[in-house]
């Protein structure tokens, strides 16, 4: 009886005994995303300096010479969703809970001014953090308030040291093909130091298929924002994708080798190896790609079920490299950890580099094998 009350939640999927019963979400508007993500943040007192306390305790000694760190870090969200539709990616998520299109909700300029004002006033921290999936999928609003925020900081009304960072998409920050330096100077001036572009791949044949469903941009693009980032001293930060479907080993060895040369230059890569099957992702719905599963069991009741786990590559010879790269990873993150003295809990930095690293060494690729070993000492014994 209890079940059954509960099925009829709205935004609650159960089992009961006629079987699994999704209620809809109720439909998201504005007022009460902003209800979400500003009264309530303005209103409410979270501890984020217990929360600091507790991680250098806990961290330790973290590998700060790799790029930007610092523990006294607010995480915000100023949109509900991502407006793209990239096909491995879930952002789509309040479409499939409310069973309806789901309305772009965001902060104004003027709002997140407001909110990120009234948390450096009560906790002093160091970083800001949009964790949107695209916080500048708006220039105007992110031109706005970096403008907001430069004024403030002349008027000397928000402290100087604060920092911001986030995460978008390459095209954001290129104009007419080119880096747009007005922009990124605008917001460096702001104080954004690190952000992070996702790339996911350099190869333009990958960003056209269907599971990645990106583009715009080329490698050369790529690599000049970074360049143009790293002149207006922003922390860049690139993600790659490695291991899609369609890949062949070719473009696996081609974004491999983008990744190492944008390390040598200074700049962190995010590394995901093979594609998770997400729920509400495109691709899931696509007859071109296959889905390897994982078999999910209720401790309560015994019931199991079977859940996409992740994408299978379609090259047979790429999944072997896939299995082969899965027995060595353990491996090399050990050997990693205890060449260079690193600690425990680490950081972004040594998950990308041994991800490529263990990557080349599935390949049976000696030259891409010694450049990321020539990267992992650049990256763990020279301040970067």
């Amino acid at each position: 009886d209890r079940m059954e009350k509960l099925a009829t939640v709205d935004g609650l999927a159960c089992y009961t005994d006629h079987g699994f019963s999704i209620s809809p979400a109720l439909p998201l508007t504005p007022e009460v995303f902003r209800e979400l993500t500003l009264d309530n943040m303005l209103e409410f007192s979270i501890p984020y300096e217990k929360y600091w306390k507790s991680n250098k305790q806990l961290l330790g000694n973290v590998e700060k010479n790799t790029f930007y760190f610092t523990f006294e870090t607010i995480n915000v969200y100023t949109s509900s969703q991502c407006p793209n539709r990239c096909g491995y990616c879930n952002g789509k998520f309040l479409d499939a809970a409310q069973q309806s299109k789901a309305k772009l909700c965001f902060l104004s300029h003027e709002e997140i001014f407001q909110l990120v004002s009234t948390l450096v006033q009560k906790h002093h921290p160091k970083l800001i953090y949009f964790s949107d999936d695209d916080f500048l999928f708006s220039k105007p609003r992110a031109k706005d308030f970096a403008r907001r925020i430069i004024a403030a900081k002349k008027e000397g009304t928000f402290p100087q040291h604060i920092d911001f960072g986030c995460q978008s998409r390459v095209v954001n920050l290129l104009k007419n093909g080119q880096p747009d330096s007005e922009f990124l100077e605008l917001l460096a001036v702001a104080g954004f130091k690190p952000i992070t572009v996702g790339a996911e791949s350099c190869t333009p044949s990958l960003l056209q298929t269907p599971i990645m469903n990106k583009g715009g941009y080329t490698s050369e693009q790529v690599f000049a924002l970074s360049k143009a980032m790293l002149d207006k001293h922003i922390v860049g930060g690139v993600n790659f994708m490695l291991m899609l479907p369609d890949s062949t080993r070719q473009e696996v060895v081609s974004d491999l080798e983008s990744a190492y040369q944008l390390l040598m230059l200074g700049i962190e890569i995010r590394v995901t190896v093979r594609v998770l099957a997400h729920f509400g992702a495109p691709a899931l719905n696509l007859p071109q790609y296959a889905v390897q599963h994982t078999t999910v069991t209720s401790p309560l009741n015994g019931n199991s079920v079977d859940l996409p786990y992740s994408f299978l590559l379609n090259d047979p010879e790429m999944g072997a490299v896939c299995t082969r790269y899965e027995r060595l990873l353990p491996v090399v993150e050990q050997e990693i950890a205890e060449k260079y003295h690193l600690p425990e809990r680490r950081r972004n930095s040594f998950f990308g580099l041994t991800r490529c690293l263990t990557l080349a060494r599935a390949l049976d690729d000696n030259e891409l094998c010694d450049k990321f070993q020539q990267a992992t000492d650049l990256w763990f014994t020279h301040t970067c």
